[in-house]
């Protein structure tokens, strides 16, 4: 009897556990032959104007998820008090910074530009409006993949 309660125990913490991942459906964005991401359904895109970079905005009453890759993609300096992860994604270091209701991710050297000496970069910053969501910012920077090198 001990067991079947340690079991049901430890499936209910799993479920409450996983039970934010459940809650989203998800779409894969894939932009300019670049690279991909997955993302939550409820996730709007809105219009973005660019110069140098790819960009663009997802957004719901929940949260906005910017990205950026470019040359010039934010390295995220205004998160002086954010805590500071080493990462990789996709085979890249990358890192993580946890700001209040802030996650974001900044990939430094995503592919070098021929005869430039500098590297296109990605940036994704993902801003909750009330609880900061760690499992589903972990997710979406988990499926990222780069489609050259």
């Amino acid at each position: 009897m001990t067991n079947v309660r340690e079991f049901l125990l430890a499936l209910t913490l799993l479920l409450i556990m996983v039970r934010p991942l459940m809650a989203h459906e998800w779409k894969t964005l894939c932009v300019d032959g670049q690279f991909c991401f997955d993302y939550p359904a409820e996730l709007i895109a809105d219009s973005s104007i660019t110069i140098d970079s790819t960009a663009g905005t997802l957004s719901s009453e929940s949260m906005k998820l910017m990205y950026d890759y470019g040359r010039y993609s934010s390295d995220f300096d205004e998160l002086s008090d954010a805590k500071i992860t080493e990462v990789i994604v996709d085979g890249k270091d990358a890192i993580k910074f946890i700001s209040q209701k802030v996650i974001a991710l900044h990939v430094a050297q995503v592919r070098e530009i021929p005869g430039m000496g500098s590297y296109m970069k990605l940036s994704i910053e993902i801003q909750f409006v009330d609880d900061t969501d760690h499992q589903l910012a972990q997710k979406t920077f988990e499926s990222i993949r780069f489609l050259i090198e």
